[in-house]
Order: structure tokens, then C-alpha cells, then sequence
């Protein structure tokens, strides 16, 4: 549900309004749709199509047309940030806070010994 509430947003970001009745989708509810259904909606409608398009072409907005940079979505992994990424077993803190026994992690006790 989170993803669809996340889509339904960005929708709105990229100029794109609530479905009105006679947007459709080719299964299930649509992205835009401005009720929330049982069944999460995983399209955008042809009337959501048409209207970012509109968007586009008469609005021209410049900022998407930036191409970002990698180093901009994805930040390289570090340790000490608590989140376990690629390359790491475990991540509780940096190396000061857990040797000072302020945090509390097995795996990085186990691992520093």
C-alpha cells in the first residue's frame, strides 16, 4: 500500500490530477484514483497519461531534464551510519561508540575481538 500511495504522490509531482469516472485502467483500480481501494492499483490511466504529456508539452519544465547523478541517489556504504548495506554484516555505530559499550551488538563485539 505504501508504493501506491508513494505513485499516487509523484503523480501529483509530475502534474497529474485525480481520475475522474471515465478514467479507466485495463485491470483494477488506477493510480490516480482518488479513493483508496482494497486491491493496490499498479497503472496509471490513459487519462493520467494524456495529462502528463499536456504537462510536458505545454509547461516544458527544465528540472526534468536533469539527469541526476549516481552519487546523488546512492551514497557509497559506510560504516557506522546503523544501516547494514553491501559489503557489511553488521553496522551498530562507529567504532568509538562501540568500543565505549554505549551500543550494544554481538556481531561487532564478536567481529573487533
Amino acid at each position: 500500500m505504501v508504493a501506491s500511495a508513494m505513485a499516487h504522490e509523484m503523480g501529483h509531482n509530475l502534474g497529474i490530477n485525480h481520475d475522474t469516472a471515465s478514467c479507466n485502467c485495463s485491470a483494477g483500480p488506477c493510480i490516480m484514483s482518488p479513493e483508496i481501494s482494497y486491491e493496490p492499483p499498479s497503472e496509471f490511466s490513459s487519462c493520467s497519461v494524456q495529462e502528463h504529456r499536456e504537462y510536458l508539452l505545454k509547461d516544458r519544465p527544465q528540472c526534468i531534464l536533469n539527469k541526476p547523478l549516481s552519487t546523488d541517489i546512492v551514497t557509497p556504504p559506510a560504516c557506522g551510519n546503523y544501516l547494514v548495506e553491501m559489503g557489511e554484516e553488521c553496522d551498530c555505530g562507529s567504532p568509538q561508540e562501540i568500543s565505549d559499550k554505549s551500543v550494544s551488538c554481538r556481531y561487532a563485539v564478536i567481529h573487533l575481538q
